[in-house]
């Protein structure tokens, strides 16, 4: 979450030349000059210089960047101004013919589809392709037994002639046992891989459609962040207990002194950011009808858009910790960010697109007729994968 961004500089008498930043919408003169210092809000006017106060929190944009990369205001609008050209005759169309300006440009965020050499490098699932090829080999080699028949000389001194041949199975019967159980053990293994697998708890999670999705990301931003601590206070006590061992058949009892923690208060806390403001800068998020499926992953974080934020942050937290820090032997500090509405996985499925393919059912037929792998390489190429962060 942004915080209480403030941007001052110097504003010089001019002449009445004024440049404008489209960006920012802030005003320049050609002999304005970045502040040195940040100086108190509603300053007020001394001799002929004037000190403005601008809260750009409201206007979406970081003036410190123009400050680090050109040197004076009027050449950062000037650098801007042919950037702005297009956006500025588009504005003019539209008012001439009554229609309303294009909305200002929003960062979008979409979902990407991964290739087979992408899909291999996320997931592979080596564990369940070598259960199959070795399932497969064992299968293989119980047919060879079976169905496979060989030459074999017999050799008899008691019959004349002392040498024949017969036609026979190359396994013998004890021997035909060991691939079976082999067969059987690795069966079991790869039954307990596809349980465990990623893919399987992937499609039987909840799912949502694209406008679910879309309606719960809008409630995550339009929630009110609320960053807490939690302090618990705790000392530990020496204890003893008895405890009773044997040794060769007899029973010795021991007395043992073991330590107990001993939690003797805790309280919470949020930061109150009325002073610095709160504004939501998350991307737009767009996502795909084509794609059949689509794994999103959120996260959520908060950032200060200055030293003034950063620092009304640090001090309510080292005076909450404060009042704790002396009330026992030790103090454990825990923070976080809450979010209403908030998700760390969502998979999201596109009706019409042949859903029902991924579905548990067809999930463990495939698994059965050992197409498991196979499947999980085709869900991965045709699942588009997006990290979003909320903040």
């Amino acid at each position: 979450m942004r915080q209480g961004i403030t941007f001052m500089w110097h504003k010089q008498q001019s002449d009445g030349l004024v440049l404008k930043h489209h960006s920012t919408g802030l005003t320049f003169s050609p002999g304005d000059v970045w502040a040195d210092e940040p100086q108190p809000v509603c300053c007020p006017p001394v001799d002929q210089s004037v000190r403005l106060d601008v809260c750009v929190c409201e206007r979406h944009t970081r003036v410190s960047t123009l400050r680090n990369r050109y040197p004076t205001p009027a050449a950062a609008a000037a650098a801007a101004a042919d950037d702005d050209d297009d956006d500025s005759a588009t504005v003019r169309e539209c008012e001439q013919a009554g229609r309303s300006p294009p909305p200002p440009f929003v960062l979008q965020q979409r979902p990407e589809q991964q290739g087979v050499l992408c899909a291999l490098q996320r997931d592979a699932s080596w564990k369940c392709l070598a259960l199959t090829l070795l399932i497969c080999g064992c299968l293989g080699a119980v047919t060879w037994c079976r169905l496979a028949e060989v030459t074999k000389v017999i050799i008899n001194f008691s019959l004349y002639p002392i040498t024949r041949t017969r036609q026979m199975s190359p396994c013998e019967d004890g021997y035909l046992y060991v691939p079976v159980a082999f067969l059987a053990l690795l069966y079991l293994v790869y039954l307990v891989e596809c349980w465990h697998c990623t893919a399987r708890l992937d499609l039987q999670g909840p799912r949502a459609e694209a406008a679910q999705v879309l309606e719960r990301v809008r409630l995550m931003k339009e929630a009110q962040p609320v960053v807490w601590w939690k302090a618990v206070c705790y000392h530990y006590v020496r204890r003893k207990r008895q405890v009773t061992r044997y040794r060769h058949g007899d029973a010795f009892t021991s007395t043992q002194v073991y330590y107990e923690r001993v939690n003797s208060h805790a309280a919470g806390a949020c930061f109150s950011y009325s002073y610095c403001g709160v504004r939501d800068i998350s991307r737009e998020l767009k996502l795909d009808a084509d794609c059949p499926l689509t794994k999103i992953r959120f996260s959520k974080g908060f950032a200060f858009a200055n030293v003034e934020a950063a620092a009304e942050f640090e001090e309510q937290r080292a005076r909450f910790f404060g009042e704790y820090e002396r009330v026992d032997d030790y103090l454990e500090m825990r923070e976080g960010l809450d979010v209403a509405h908030f998700r760390d996985e969502q998979l999201t499925v596109a009706p019409g697109v042949g859903a029902s393919l991924y579905s548990p059912t067809v999930f463990w037929v495939c698994s059965l007729l050992l197409l498991s792998w196979p499947l999980r390489l085709l869900l991965q190429c045709r699942t588009a994968y997006l990290h979003y962060q909320v903040g």
